[in-house]
């Protein structure tokens, strides 16, 4: 955020000195959310969410981390996504057919891997649907994971 306010100023100072307004988008860290109404394609909102949520191995500010689905079309959404993720390739980015790869280093690894480990221990509030594996053996592999909660206030609904 710090370095996204220092290029809007910079911009700013130097309008002048541009042919025309410069454009710019930044990613500040945040995460996204899906909403996923009764009137919504399950079958696109989906392949929207795994890809959102799970492209670059979800390091991109702009992944999905947290899904909100009407309960009465939660058990199709789930479902396809499931069937989805199942068809996933997590491996070398080299192969041409992996979807994504590890993540980026220890450190993120590490962070996320405590997150699940959480996630895992909250079994009265938190129900596992998919993933949970983390392997740093050779890589910092993380299966995609979806936890499911309907508590708004949990940590994995906060802070992840």
């Amino acid at each position: 955020m710090p370095t996204f306010k220092w290029l809007w100023k910079e911009v700013g100072n130097n309008l002048d000195i541009y042919k025309t307004f410069p454009r710019l988008s930044g990613e500040c860290g945040g995460k996204n959310f899906h909403v996923v109404h009764e009137s919504a394609d399950i079958k696109s909102a989906s392949i929207a969410t795994v890809r959102s949520a799970f492209e670059y191995s979800g390091q991109k500010c702009s992944a999905a981390s947290r899904l909100y689905v009407c309960e009465s079309k939660w058990p199709e959404m789930r479902d396809h996504m499931l069937e989805i993720l199942g068809e996933l390739k997590i491996d070398s980015p080299i192969d041409f057919e992996t979807f994504t790869s590890s993540v980026i280093d220890e450190r993120s690894f590490d962070k996320i891997q405590s997150y699940i480990d959480y996630g895992l221990s909250r079994k009265q509030h938190v129900k596992l649907i998919y993933g949970g594996k983390c392997d740093k053996t050779k890589g910092y592999f993380i299966q995609p994971t979806i936890f499911e909660t309907t508590d708004p206030h949990d940590k994995l609904m906060r802070e992840v």
